[in-house]
């Protein structure tokens, strides 16, 4: 076994079985290496990471207003089927636009936790050699 009790999990497919998005996880896993949770917790805050997992957590949250919005949408177009045509139109397109942005969010919401930004040469090379 590993240093750290997820250890063998770090596969692509085993990744989904650790919990995450929480910058106490990490303070705890860097705990059991000397590394203090304050001094952790003011590094991802620095950094960067507190600012994003927030981020992350808030477009789950939209992605869930925008499905109500879609369905209030949906309840409305058979009334305006029945009125004029300018509503019936302004409704379909309202409709069209909010279930593409949330498509969109989904799919980020849902994306491969194997992964690393793009412009991180370091961490890509990192993921490279884990695969």
């Amino acid at each position: 076994m590993g240093l750290l009790p997820y250890e063998n999990f770090l596969t692509k497919n085993g990744i989904w079985n650790i919990k995450q998005n929480k910058p106490s996880l990490v303070a705890k896993d860097l705990l059991q290496f000397g590394v203090s949770e304050e001094i952790t917790h003011k590094i991802l805050l620095a950094r960067g990471v507190y600012k994003w997992l927030s981020v992350r957590r808030q477009l789950i949250v939209l992605k869930n207003i925008w499905k109500d919005r879609i369905n209030d949408v949906l309840a409305k177009l058979p009334k305006a089927k029945r009125g004029d045509t300018y509503s019936l139109g302004y409704l379909r397109g309202y409709l069209k636009a909010y279930e593409e942005c949330r498509s969109e969010v989904r799919a980020l919401c849902h994306s491969e936790r194997w992964q690393a930004p793009d412009f991180d040469r370091k961490a890509n090379e990192f993921l490279s050699s884990m695969s």
